[in-house]
């Protein structure tokens, strides 16, 4: 009875939430072990009957049952030291002023003893007593030596546990990359402030357990949008079909002309997703710094060699498939070398920018200005009738060959078409 009782009580009290759940563990527990206490005396066997005070029987069960009921409820809200030990307190103290409350209660004045052939002598009872009570002891002894040991390790993994979490924390704080993780319910479950800051969330918005579809509504609406259903269901569609990829995937998007984001999506297991968001704005305006110094002049900011052969080669294709003509121009700077010998490579090297300058706010569609070589340039013209390309002679001979002022220098050169 003892056993099936206590172990229901502390089920209850390990498994209960609410105030009433421990005090209702407590009764069953106080209870239990009264019930054993009189379920033994019932097996007593001697002769004559067995008197009861039922004011002390009374006392008895309601002192086991209230402070067993005071010992579970104390116990099962903290795991502080003092409280566990407290409770432990109570408990014992339930037991054992059940127990001589009960015995107290017990009256024995008409009865007497009963002799059976078989029966153990007093002293083998009472060794056979003793050896129980120390095997109980040891028993108590060595659960309570495996429920510190726990509890050790419970302190370890928590405090472990802690420090990961901190360094998880700072982590997320830290990185460079804005990162998400979604449950298989499309939820966000981990979030950290980059991501917010890539997407122009407010830091005190809060989207943790919001579902794919609502953030993208909230990341198209941070942007001063006022995103319609379609638009909405346009970009969750496009990431849906990433993220159901057997590896996942990723993205490249302009959120604004001023902005644009990488957006890698894999699974993680057992199932959902993580996401991580990288602003490569920087990045691609140094490839597109990059790519246009490998095809224009440093000085003059002009198309350079291999820019001009490209673009030439599709003008040919151009002429070929539209049935038009290409005129294609060299031009070669005259006395410029005497520019440099005269006034230095600083002035030269004004020449050519001026040079640059007038000839690009003069281009029309279908022509083509680019630097070369030193005072070397080339120019193409796409055109129907001659008359287009003297037109484009001419306004190319009077951007360069005539005078330049530049501050109290005058300067002359021509130039050979």
């Amino acid at each position: 009875m003892a056993i099936v009782g206590c172990g229901l009580g502390f089920f209850l009290a390990t498994h209960g939430n609410r105030g009433s759940d421990h005090l209702l563990a407590g009764i069953v527990v106080g209870l239990s072990i009264t019930g054993m206490h009189y379920l033994g005396m019932a097996a007593l066997v001697v002769g004559g009957q067995i008197g009861w005070d039922s004011t002390l029987v009374i006392a008895s069960v309601l002192l086991g049952a209230v402070l067993a009921a005071l010992a579970l409820m104390i116990g099962a809200t903290t795991s502080s030291a003092t409280h566990r030990i407290t409770a432990v307190g109570l408990l014992t103290l339930a037991i054992c002023s059940m127990h001589f409350t009960a015995m107290a209660a017990v009256n024995l004045a008409n009865c007497y003893a009963i002799v059976i052939a078989g029966d153990m002598s007093a002293s083998q009872l009472s060794i056979n007593v003793g050896l129980a009570s120390i095997l109980i002891l040891v028993a108590v002894l060595g659960g309570l030596y495996l429920d510190a040991r726990d509890d050790l390790r419970r302190h370890a993994d928590a405090k472990r546990i802690s420090a990961i979490s901190t360094k998880l924390e700072l982590a997320l704080t830290r990185m460079s990359q804005g990162l998400a993780l979604f449950d298989e319910q499309e939820r966000v479950v981990l979030v950290n402030a980059r991501l917010k800051a890539i997407f122009g969330i407010p830091d005190h918005s809060s989207i943790d357990g919001m579902q794919l579809r609502d953030l993208c509504r909230v990341i198209l609406q941070s942007h001063g949008a006022t995103p319609t259903s379609e638009q909405i269901d346009a970009v969750y569609n496009t990431h849906k079909r990433l993220i159901e990829a057997d590896s996942g995937g990723e993205m490249v998007q302009d959120l604004t002309a001023e902005r644009t984001v990488r957006i890698v999506h894999r699974p993680v297991y057992p199932q959902g997703w993580v996401s991580t968001i990288e602003d490569i704005t920087e990045r691609r305006k140094s490839e597109a710094r990059i790519a246009h110094m490998a095809r224009h002049d440093d000085l003059t900011s002009l198309p350079n060699r291999v820019h001009f052969s490209d673009a030439a080669t599709i003008a040919m294709e151009t002429a070929k498939a539209g049935q038009i003509q290409l005129a294609i121009l060299g031009i070669d700077l005259d006395r410029f070398k005497e520019v440099n010998d005269n006034h230095g490579h600083a002035v030269g090297d004004a020449v050519l920018r001026r040079v640059a300058d007038r000839v690009l706010a003069d281009l029309s569609e279908g022509e083509f200005f680019a630097r070369v070589g030193g005072d070397e340039f080339a120019a193409f013209k796409l055109f129907d009738d001659e008359a287009e390309l003297h037109a484009f002679l001419s306004r190319l001979e009077n951007h360069v060959d005539g005078r330049f002022g530049l501050g109290e220098l005058d300067i002359s050169v021509g130039a050979s078409i």
